[in-house]
């Protein structure tokens, strides 16, 4: 149900252009991916979550998007 209630958000936040909510919604789902076990997925969505939030010039989002993917790099076993 959550993973269904973020879609909805980035598909809105898409739709609608607002890249602040744009890229919470991508933390959102790469968090929950994360909880699932499914850490390919996690870091693809948190990878995206940052670079929305660089270009809309979120620093913290940007921090939380880098600390997911490093959650999720780590957890695939890629700790270069």
């Amino acid at each position: 149900m959550a993973m269904k209630h973020s879609q909805h958000a980035l598909d809105f936040a898409q739709l609608t252009g607002n890249t602040r909510e744009q890229s919470w919604a991508l933390q959102e789902l790469s968090w929950l991916n994360s909880h699932l076990g499914d850490y390919t997925a996690s870091q693809g969505y948190a990878q995206k979550g940052q670079k929305v939030a660089s270009i809309s010039g979120n620093l913290y989002a940007e921090a939380a998007g880098l600390y997911y993917q490093a959650v999720s790099l780590h957890a695939l076993g890629n700790n270069q």
